[in-house]
């Protein structure tokens, strides 16, 4: 096992070991996994519904991957979204304190809010 952690392209497997309950995925998605002391300590990516394209991220409960990493990800995953020229909408989460300016700083813009979801957007050009 290393300490040293691996970003990788994920799959419906690591979903599921994020997700265990997920049994199945209506959506087309394109995500990252952080792995790190052996297993998938988080995932970072996009879905593509018919109407939209949403960013998500989650952090396994109870393990604190390097935040450079976190960083590192989704900003590969922005070049991935640039390249596609989609618009890209995120949903702050209020259980993350800094979940905003951490948008903020990745480029997204607050567009909405929709009943007390505070919901931003990121352009490609």
């Amino acid at each position: 096992m290393s300490d040293k952690p691996i970003i990788r392209t994920a799959d419906m497997k690591d979903v599921k070991e994020i997700y265990p309950e997920l049994t199945s995925f209506p959506y087309t998605f394109r995500a990252w996994a952080i792995e790190w002391q052996g297993s998938v300590a988080a995932l970072a990516g996009f879905i593509l519904r018919p109407d939209d394209t949403i960013a998500f991220s989650v952090m396994r409960q109870g393990v604190n991957a390097p935040k450079r990493m976190i960083i590192r990800t989704a900003k590969e995953m922005l070049e991935v979204m640039r390249a596609t020229g989609l618009p890209l909408k995120a949903v702050r989460d209020k259980c993350h304190n800094n979940s905003g300016k951490f948008l903020t700083y990745l480029g997204f813009e607050k567009s909405s809010d929709l009943g007390g979801v505070e919901v931003y957007k990121w352009q490609t050009h």
